[in-house]
């Protein structure tokens, strides 16, 4: 790591992990992906399961909340955290009419997600970014 700032993503980022771990070892499965299909994450391009993407999903809106609490930071690192946020905010954007057409979440799973869809659309309403993906495109 070569920041505090990737160190702090890292321990947000790991954290989420463990507490989606949690839920669907102790409460109750979210997804179910037996088919082995991969989808490909709009953060990265990378492919991963369905239950890597919904967990992306969860960890990104948690990187985004975090971002955007940071202040105080010298100017040109409060910059890059704005960037990082419209970046994260473009694919939860893109992410959400995937998530939302699948049948691949338990009826907890679809709970979650709606709630987790709430939030990505209050994030767009706070930076300005109501227009969907397409607004946030480069």
């Amino acid at each position: 790591l070569k920041s505090l700032l990737e160190f702090e993503e890292a321990l947000v980022h790991e954290y989420g992990h463990q507490i989606l771990y949690h839920v669907m070892e102790v409460v109750d499965p979210l997804v179910i992906d037996h088919t082995g299909e991969q989808f490909k994450l709009p953060w990265s391009g990378r492919e991963r399961p369905f239950y890597g993407y919904f967990h992306a999903f969860y960890i990104y809106i948690l990187l985004a909340h975090y971002l955007g609490r940071i202040e105080g930071r010298p100017k040109e690192e409060q910059q890059r955290i704005s960037h990082r946020i419209v970046h994260i905010l473009r694919g939860l954007i893109r992410a959400v009419p995937d998530l939302e057409a699948t049948n691949r979440l338990t009826p907890r799973g679809r709970d979650l997600f709606e709630i987790l869809k709430v939030e990505v659309d209050q994030m767009k309403k706070r930076q300005g970014l109501e227009g969907g993906a397409d607004a946030l495109a480069n």
